[in-house]
């Protein structure tokens, strides 16, 4: 947890995200050899949650146990190795993080690869690539939003870490494959317009992307800074022309 300029200041008056932050980091002071967490993510900014996220990355290299609860799937799958699902008190089912979205993604997949568009279809699409660090095959669904002649993918899952910038990727859309170029965008300054259109074009999506705005409406650039060194991009898909 990084330091705070209100490090002098009575605990008393603190805000509810300040004091969540005080309490995970007396939580890791000792380096214990099993740690709980219980949902240590709510009332943070941020910035302070992807520095949470690597303190628990962290611990568990270096062979603490950290036991987390969280309502985020997102948190579950950039963190767990394994996941517990608790449906009405009660545990619903225990796997591995990586089946568990194997599990998801099958339907999604089998939709995606149908011949004519679906619904599904005008949200999301299957990238086919070879991962640059594993050189494993994937097939990956992601969002996407169109603008011009390209489309665009918020990205930060794991997918992008064996994503390569530049390679033919072949590409899924709307019930047709095209071969596409993607992009990693990391420039802040268009980083930000392409949230703009992402979220002009597709709300929903704006709201699973976890950068605060300022009163003025620009994106604060702490978050965005914090964002960036923890490997959020956005992906520019180029559409090769086929004749």
């Amino acid at each position: 947890m990084r330091k705070s300029p209100s490090a002098g200041r009575l605990v008393r008056g603190y805000s509810g995200g300040m004091r969540r932050r005080l309490d995970v980091a007396a939580a890791l002071l000792h380096r214990p050899e099993v740690l709980f967490l219980d949902e240590p993510t709510t009332g943070l900014d941020p910035e302070s949650r992807f520095a949470l996220w690597a303190s628990v990355r962290d611990l568990a290299r270096s062979g603490t146990t950290v036991l987390l609860t969280t309502q985020y799937l997102e948190e579950a799958d950039a963190l767990a190795d394994q996941v517990m699902i608790i449906s009405a008190g009660r545990q619903a089912v225990m796997r591995r993080r990586a089946r568990i979205m194997r599990a998801v993604n099958v339907p999604v997949r089998a939709a995606l690869s149908l011949p004519f568009a679906t619904p599904l279809s005008g949200n999301l699409m299957l990238i086919s690539y070879t991962g640059r660090k594993s050189g494993k095959a994937y097939r990956q669904p992601v969002s996407y939003v169109r603008d011009g002649d390209v489309l665009l993918t918020p990205g930060g899952g794991r997918w992008t870490l064996n994503l390569a910038d530049g390679r033919p990727t072949r590409i899924r859309l709307r019930g047709r494959d095209a071969p596409a170029r993607p992009e990693l965008v990391t420039d802040p300054a268009e980083l930000e317009r392409l949230l703009g259109v992402i979220a002009e074009k597709n709300p929903r999506a704006a709201r699973f992307i976890p950068i605060p705005r300022r009163p003025d409406g620009r994106l604060d650039p702490d978050a965005l800074d914090a964002a960036l060194r923890h490997g959020f991009c956005i992906v520019r898909w180029h559409l090769a022309e086929q004749g």
